[in-house]
Order: structure tokens, then C-alpha cells, then sequence
């Protein structure tokens, strides 16, 4: 997520509300039936649009046998979300299951699955095992088998077994050759002269000195424990979910367990996520290792293989071996490389064909130097990640600044990998959204900005699989979670599930089909009116279903009122010329922009309540659906085919459907 500190420096209050079980059942309801773009009221006609301040013509021969490929999923493969630890919640899941089954989403991403809260790496314990041995088993060679003996010692527990011995040379043997019933073996044994009990201990890190007479302490060779151990009960909890709604993790190997930590007090969020480097690396490819054992054996290497490994969020951005900044330049390189590789060849020991990537750096930071760095250490990554903003202070802020950005950066990534004689290895782009700081996030802006943005990654599909939009969900902590149901959070669903105009955005843009066929603009209004046209034929070739999306997203970063208002300036009045083709069904009309398939004006018009009740809710979720409206063709006068008349707003969405015979 964007960082809390550097040359961008923003804080963002979010927020959480409980609801009682009734009350959620009755949201469940609601959403189920008003969140489905099919589930709409009966078709009305299109209501007068404001007057245009620009034109724009564009003409499409439907029946071309020219066409190319439309990639609909670019900014819906993917979700960002809040911490690991939500993911154990109801509404997150419930919500996460509805953005599955709306935007076909196939995978999600969060910050910390491996801090404390949950419970990853904990204090070490005792744990219920069989009974113990009750008497010594005969001594083997005792050759390798020595002890330091303290009169007057004994052991806090953890305790093993209890023998009986003659000797404490007896009970120093049998501290090395009586299993414990544990992973962890004896490393120390107390002596008691009077019963002949030999008291195997699991641990000498508490010694309590001059407990009486009669107590000898048997210290073996032995390593001591690390007074750690694994548990994946909620990271299995979390990952068989996304497995039961056909999800899978993008997993985000962060942050730092305090148990590991070489500084457990350098932390960041709300939940407190570890920044500091590792005490130890041999610790920390131990529970790499012992980490991807376990999810290769739950889930099988097959399905793991599918999944990515990135490891770490934004070290360029304080998150890792603290720095003061936050950008290309910021950041500990030296010290991300060390972690990055000693992950890659934790990860790669268990199973070399799993996928395994980073930096996951902030502003497209450090792509060509990490490619280098890991390269050199043998551990060329299977994906490079990183993350944009199209408010980031590195990049141009136009229209098109934002696609520019990522294109430049694939063609980096591309380059550097063919320098050092490696296939370029994909580019994920792991966060992104409308901006940070304008107020765009409730806003039809978003809507806009992520259509216009999927229009414009057609041109790196091939280099760039998906491009992750931060957040499916305003449930989300890196700073708390305030009072309200819009307050600008970074989802594209607030807390409650109430979808906003960018949501909406992505519904229409999985409408479209996967053929397109070209459209040549004409009119000042086509420089910022982006026109996709899509069929799918029938199967005698003769009749198509087409689908078009029209995107009206006129400028770069604007900082936006919070209330949304834009005035009419940059509507454009759009004509599609639609010639040698039979319409064939009623042309249907959806629109997102501020008056259609927006809750926000709603919300603002009721007070802003930080609480709304179910009722209110409804009433949300009633404003937020995307309804059909019924378009009039104009017919052409001395040829085939119609004309279609769209005024599009500023920040707006428009998708066409309708089905046609070729003539």
C-alpha cells in the first residue's frame, strides 16, 4: 500500500462497523440480488443527456473479418486487500466471494501473512504428546554423549519424560537416546539422587540455580531450542477459504515475525507489521522452507505452482530495513537483495518450479538493479513486481501518464533481462489504483480511470498478466478503521459490500467479449473518449452479439470535492457509425458516472451517517445497481445499418449491447 511516510507522505483513517448476525443476513439479501448487474429493473428509456461541449464520430464495420483480441480481465485477475489477519472475518470473505463471482477474479494479494496476529511463528510450547518411557533403555556408545554436570541446578519446563536411573551418568544418557515424543529433543536432564529420577528437559534457556541438594543438572552438546515454533492454522484457515471460491493467493511473503526479528520494535499499521531485517538467516530459510513444505503438502505442488511468491511490500518505502524516504532512489537495496535471495533459494529447495518474484517496490522502483543484484546471486526471478500510483510524483500526470509509466516499465524489465541473456520474466503490477489524496476512490472518477486504464493495457498484455487494483474492499487497517461508509477508503465495495462506481466499471468491462473489431474516431472530443467495439459470432457467422464501452475519461489526476461534483465541462456528444449490418434486438444502454450506478450522491444527500442501518443500506445498495436503458437507433438514409447517439459526461462509463445480422 502506499507508504506512511517520504515524498508522498498521506493518512488515511478507515473504519469498521459490527453488525449483529440478523443485520447481516439481511445485507446478504440485499447484495445478492442488487450487486448482479442482470438483476435490474424493467427497461426505460434513456433519460435527456446534459448538452455536449465536444463531438466525437466513430465508425465500425461490424462484419470486418479483421479483428483483434480484447483482454477483459487485465484489472480484475487481480485484487489488493487489507491484512491477512481480516481474511479470517465473515465479511471479508463473504464480500471476497462476490467479487469472484461478479469479476470472475482469480487471484488476491495482502500485507502480512506472517506477522504476529497470525500467530505464524510463536513462543515455543509444550504440546500434548504419547506417555513417556518409565525407565532408562540400555545405554549405547556413550562416545559422543556428554554432559556438563551442576550440582544445585534445575530447569524451568518445558519438561520431556520422567526416567529412573542409577546414576547421573545414567540420566545423561538418556537425555540423548529417549525420544521425548516432540520434534525437540532433550538438551538437558536433572538428576534426583534420593528417587533415582532423571527429569529430561526441553529446553536449558531458564536455568534456576541453587535449588537444593541432591539436584544435579546434566547439560548435554546439544543446540539449545529456539524458543519458536511454526503454526499455519490461520494461514490454512485463509487459504482454504480462497480455495472453496476458486481464488488464489498472490502470496506476499511480509512481514517480519517479531520472534525472528533482529529489531522487534521497528513496525508499522495499525496491526503492528515487522520492518526489521531477520536476526538470523539461517531462521529465516528455515521457516521459508518449513512455510512452502506446508503448503505444498496441504495443497499439492500442482495448484502451488500456480501461485506467486513475492517476496516483501515497498522496502523502497520503509517497510524493510527502515529508511527515511519513500521512491525509486529510497531504500536499502543491499539488504532487499540479501532477503530476496536467501528466499528465492529457501523456496527453490523445496520445490524448483514454484514462482517465486519481487522487489514489490513503490513508483517502479529499482526493476533493473534488483534484476541485476538477484541475478548475480544466481536467483533470477520468475516475475519482477512493483507498484504505480498515478498521483506518484515520478511519473507524468496526463491522461495517458499512467500507462506511459508501466509501459516504460515493462520494456525496463524486458531489456535488462535480455542484457544478462534471461527471458524477460513477466511484470505484475501488485497495486494500483485512481490515486492517492484526490478523493477519487467513492467517485465516478475511479470508474473512469480503471476502464481507461484497461483500454490502454492492451498494448503490454503480453508483458504485464494483470495490473492489481488496491483494494476489493474499504475493510482495511493500515491505519485503523473509522466511522463512515464512504470516507474514500481505497475499495472498490465499501465496508458493508456497497459497490461503487469503479466496481460497476469492472462489470462492464467483463461484459465485453474478446473479439474487437477496429473503430476510426473523428471530432476534438475522440483525443479523450476511448471506444471499444467487441462481437462474439453466432455460430453460422451470420449474426453477432456485440458489446461496445465507451470511456469518457478526460484528464489526469484531479483533486476531486468530496462531494463528486464536476460540472458538464468535456461532456462529449458520441455517434457510432454502424454501417452494412441488421440490428437484430433492442440496443440496451448501462451507464456509470455521477448519476448512474452511484451510491455516493445518495449517502452525501442523507447527512453522511457513519452508521446507516439496514434500511439505509438497502437504499445504498439500491442506488449503487446499474440499470438498462433502451437507446433509439437513428436509421442511415441511403445506406445500411443505424447510427447510435451517446452523450458521455466527464468521468464516465457507457457499455452498449445489442445483437446484429450482417448484410
Amino acid at each position: 500500500a502506499a507508504p506512511p511516510i517520504g515524498q508522498y507522505c498521506y493518512t488515511m483513517t478507515m473504519w469498521s462497523l459490527y453488525f449483529s448476525a440478523a443485520v447481516l443476513h439481511a445485507l446478504a439479501s440485499v447484495a445478492s440480488s442488487a450487486t448482479t448487474l442482470h438483476s435490474v429493473p424493467p427497461r426505460t428509456p434513456a433519460a435527456p443527456p446534459p448538452p455536449a461541449s465536444a463531438s466525437a464520430t466513430f465508425t465500425v464495420a461490424l462484419d470486418t473479418r479483421t479483428t483483434s483480441t480484447f483482454a477483459t480481465d487485465l484489472v480484475t485477475k487481480c485484487f489488493g486487500s487489507s491484512h491477512a489477519a481480516t481474511a479470517l472475518t465473515a465479511d471479508w470473505q463473504r464480500q471476497l466471494t462476490q467479487v469472484q463471482a461478479d469479476l470472475g477474479t482469480e487471484y488476491v494479494r495482502f500485507h502480512g501473512l506472517l506477522d504476529d496476529d497470525m500467530s505464524v511463528v510463536i513462543p515455543w510450547h509444550v504440546l500434548p504428546h504419547a506417555a513417556a518411557a518409565t525407565s532408562a533403555p540400555a545405554l549405547q556408545s556413550a562416545a559422543n554423549q556428554t554432559c556438563i554436570f551442576r550440582d544445585g541446578v534445575d530447569y524451568h519446563d518445558p519438561a520431556g519424560p520422567v526416567v529412573t536411573v542409577k546414576s547421573r551418568e545414567e540420566c545423561c544418557a538418556a537425555c540423548y537416546t529417549v525420544p521425548t515424543g516432540l520434534p525437540e529433543p532433550c538438551v538437558a536432564a536433572v538428576f534426583q539422587e534420593a528417587s533415582g529420577k532423571c527429569y529430561l528437559k526441553l529446553s536449558d534457556l531458564n536455568p534456576i540455580n541453587g535449588s537444593g541438594s541432591g539436584i544435579t543438572a546434566c547439560v548435554t552438546n546439544r543446540e539449545s531450542p529456539k524458543g519458536y515454533m511454526f503454526s499455519w492454522v490461520n494461514i490454512f484457515r485463509v487459504f482454504d477459504f480462497l480455495q472453496s471460491i476458486h481464488v488464489r493467493p498472490v502470496v506476499e511473503l511480509s512481514f517480519m515475525p517479531s520472534l525472528l526479528a533482529s529489531d522487534p520494535t521497528q513496525t508499522g499499521f495499525w496491526y503492528r507489521g515487522g520492518h526489521s531485517i531477520p536476526k538470523s538467516f539461517d531462521d529465516w530459510r528455515e521457516f521459508m522452507s518449513a512455510l512452502v513444505t506446508a503448503l505444498v503438502d496441504r495443497y499439492g505442488l500442482t495448484e502451488v505452482e500456480q501461485w506467486y511468491f513475492e517476496v516483501w511490500n515497498e522496502p523502497n518505502c520503509g517497510f524493510y530495513a527502515t529508511a527515511p524516504c519513500c521512491g525509486p532512489t529510497c531504500g536499502n537495496r543491499t539488504a532487499y537483495t540479501e532477503l530476496f535471495v536467501n528466499t528465492f533459494k529457501a523456496i527453490k529447495k523445496v520445490a524448483p518450479t514454484l514462482r517465486v518474484g519481487g522487489p514489490s517496490t513503490a513508483q517502479l522502483g529499482w526493476l533493473d538493479t534488483f534484476i541485476e543484484a538477484a541475478a548475480a546471486a544466481d536467483a533470477f526471478p520468475d516475475f519482477v513486481s512493483s507498484h504505480l500510483y498515478p498521483t506518484d510524483p515520478y511519473i507524468n500526470h496526463t491522461r495517458n501518464g499512467f500507462a506511459e509509466a508501466i509501459a516504460g516499465a515493462a520494456a525496463t524489465v524486458a531489456s535488462t533481462a535480455k542484457r544478462l541473456a534471461h527471458p524477460a520474466p513477466p511484470l505484475l503490477i501488485t497495486e494500483f489504483n485512481c490515486g492517492l489524496g484526490q478523493n477519487c476512490a467513492d467517485h465516478q472518477f475511479a470508474g473512469s480511470f480503471v476502464a481507461h486504464q484497461a483500454v490502454m493495457a492492451q498494448a503490454t498484455a503480453d508483458a504485464i498478466p494483470f495490473q492489481s487494483y488496491w483494494t476489493f474492499s474499504d475493510i482495511f487497517e493500515e491505519q485503523g478503521q473509522a466511522p463512515s461508509e464512504f470516507s474514500q477508503a481505497f475499495g472498490a465495495q465499501s465496508i458493508h459490500g456497497v459497490p461503487k462506481p469503479v466496481y460497476r466499471a469492472m462489470q462492464l468491462l467483463r461484459r465485453l467479449h474478446s473479439e474487437q473489431v477496429a473503430a476510426t474516431a473523428v471530432g476534438a472530443g475522440a483525443s479523450i473518449v476511448d471506444c471499444v467495439v467487441t462481437r462474439s459470432a453466432a455460430a453460422d457467422g451470420q449474426a453477432y452479439a456485440v458489446e461496445i464501452l465507451l470511456v469518457n475519461h478526460p484528464t489526469g489526476p484531479v483533486k476531486l470535492p468530496y462531494d463528486g461534483a464536476v460540472g458538464d465541462n468535456n461532456t462529449v456528444a458520441v455517434t457510432l457509425d454502424l454501417a452494412g449490418v441488421k440490428l437484430s434486438s433492442e440496443v440496451e444502454l448501462r451507464r456509470v458516472d455521477d448519476m448512474h450506478s452511484n451510491a455516493l450522491p445518495l449517502y452525501l444527500s442523507l447527512g453522511r451517517p457513519p452508521y446507516p442501518n439496514t434500511t439505509t443500506l438497502g437504499s445504498l445498495l439500491a442506488a449503487s445497481q446499474t440499470t438498462v436503458a433502451v437507446l433509439k437507433p437513428r436509421q442511415r438514409e441511403r445506406a445500411s445499418g443505424f447510427y447510435l447517439d451517446v452523450q458521455l459526461p466527464p468521468y464516465s462509463v457507457a457499455s452498449l449491447s445489442f445483437s446484429i445480422d450482417t448484410i
